[in-house]
């Protein structure tokens, strides 16, 4: 991995984003003997690529060609979305009231909290969303992480899925917005909390 964040750095062109993903897993592979590949959330190695390169850059100029590129080396993909329970809603619904007059951040945080109002679980990001897309037409076996449970995901089942919304302003108010927020509420939650659910009613 060292190795290939020496030879890219910044310079990771869309198109060869794939072979990259590629090249790692064959690496990866070649000194690890298992029954099964199997891949959690693809975006969790965008950390491990991040060194030494920056990561607005790398995102936009890897995904989501390098995570389809892991996962045509993979028999098995666990993927998650942002895990939404009452506790959790709260969170997100206070730091999504802002008090501003920008009608563009105000409309954006009312979308994104009466998603999270109508969420049973989880929320999704619309990359992950993307990713289980692929692997299910790929012929992948997907589960999704329900709690602390697994279950088996069909392509007919995604569209059900509740996902956060890309904003109309060239990803800035994502960016600016949601991703900070999201950050802030699950770094507050240790693992116990995170999966614990509250008998009192979201607000």
């Amino acid at each position: 991995m060292g190795e290939l964040v020496r030879q890219y750095k910044s310079k990771i062109p869309e198109t060869d984003a794939e072979s990259i993903a590629h090249e790692f897993m064959r690496a990866f592979k070649s000194g690890v003997v298992v029954d099964h590949d199997i891949l959690f959330n693809p975006k969790t190695f965008s950390d491990v690529l991040l060194i030494g390169v920056r990561s607005e850059m790398f995102k936009k100029k890897a995904f989501p060609h390098f995570c389809y590129g892991l996962i045509d080396y993979c028999d098995i993909i666990v993927a998650h979305g942002y895990i939404m329970n009452d506790n959790i809603k709260r969170l997100f619904l206070d730091y999504l009231t802002p008090s501003t007059s920008n009608e563009e951040v105000a409309e954006y945080c009312r979308e994104i909290r009466n998603l999270i109002a109508e969420a049973e679980d989880m929320l999704w990001s619309p990359g992950t969303l993307s990713e289980v897309k692929y692997a299910l037409k790929k012929g992948k076996t997907v589960f999704v992480l329900r709690g602390t449970k697994l279950r088996k995901v069909k392509i007919e089942d995604v569209s059900r899925f509740k996902e956060v919304p890309f904003d109309n302003y060239g990803l800035r108010l994502y960016n600016e917005i949601w991703q900070p927020i999201a950050k802030r509420v699950y770094r507050t939650l240790t693992p116990h909390s995170l999966f614990k659910q509250s008998k009192s009613k979201p607000t």
